[in-house]
C-alpha cells in the first residue's frame, strides 16, 4: 500500500506543476484572434503533457493505510483507522457511541 501513497503524492506534485500551464492553454484557446492553425498547435502541445499529471488521476487516499475508498476528507483518514482511533480516544473531541 505504501507504493500507492507514493504514486499518489507524485501525481499531486505533477498536477500542481502543470495546473498553471493548463490554465494558460485554456485562456489561449478562448482568444478569438488566433487562427485555427495556431489553436491546433496549442492543443497539440497540451496533449503531449503526461497523463499521470491530469487532475482526474489524483485520488484522496488515507494517509495511514493508503486506502482509496471511505476516506473522510476532513481527517484524510479512511473509516477503518478512524474508527480504531476514535475507540482508543486518539482524536480529541469525539467519542464512540455504543
Amino acid at each position: 500500500m505504501k507504493n500507492l501513497i507514493i504514486k499518489d503524492r507524485k501525481n499531486r506534485v505533477k498536477n500542481k506543476n502543470l495546473e498553471l500551464k493548463t490554465l494558460y492553454f485554456k485562456t489561449e484557446l478562448r482568444n478569438k484572434k488566433l487562427t485555427l492553425k495556431q489553436k491546433d498547435k496549442i492543443i497539440f502541445t497540451n496533449l503531449k503533457s503526461s497523463n499521470q499529471a491530469k487532475k482526474i488521476r489524483v485520488r484522496n487516499r488515507c494517509i495511514v493505510t493508503g486506502r482509496g475508498r471511505g476516506v473522510y476528507s476532513s481527517f484524510k483518514i479512511s473509516r477503518i483507522p478512524l474508527r480504531k482511533m476514535l475507540s482508543e480516544g486518539g482524536i480529541t473531541g469525539f467519542r464512540k457511541n455504543n
